[in-house]
């Protein structure tokens, strides 16, 4: 997840290199992630909001659900989307983000349907096809990236 320090475009994993640069501009995570990953900014904030009410709730029924995105992280899973797209930390909000808009658009890849990707997000694709779209879900979610929740990325220890 590497990018360009925001001040002195040297390749940094912070997106702040080593230096003392100027501070750059802040960047939401929806931006960053979105950047990363092309999926909409308003689709990362209505995961979230859908997954854990913008961070407020991070307890999910499922233990295996974690932070802010819900990320489903069964050994199996977390190494296979850590093989794709590199390690990553479930609960830290950024990392997460971009896991997550990776996972919608690889399911927007294979299914062509902003509604079937992210129902697919919470029952997986097969899950999807088989039962169908989960309307509930796929309304939160939209509701919630309609809620602009401005989130300032912070350099330092974003969790």
């Amino acid at each position: 997840m590497a990018g360009l320090c925001f001040s002195c475009e040297i390749p940094t994993i912070q997106f702040e290199c080593e230096r003392t640069c100027v501070s750059g501009p802040q960047l939401t995570i929806y931006e960053i992630a979105s950047y990363e990953t092309g999926c909409p900014e308003w689709i990362l904030r209505g995961l979230r909001f859908a997954e854990s009410s913008y961070g407020a709730n991070v307890s999910h029924p499922d233990p295996l659900d974690v932070g802010d995105y819900g990320l489903h992280e069964t050994p199996a899973y977390h190494a296979e989307r850590a093989s794709k797209w590199g390690e990553y930390d479930p609960e830290n909000r950024l990392q997460a983000a971009i896991i997550a808009g990776r996972i919608i658009m690889e399911n927007l890849h294979r299914s062509k349907s902003i509604d079937v990707s992210v129902s697919a997000y919470r029952r997986g694709m097969s899950g999807t096809r088989k039962n169908g779209i989960d309307r509930e879900y796929v309304d939160k979610v939209k509701h919630g990236g309609k809620t602009y929740q401005s989130e300032t990325f912070k350099i330092a220890g974003d969790r």
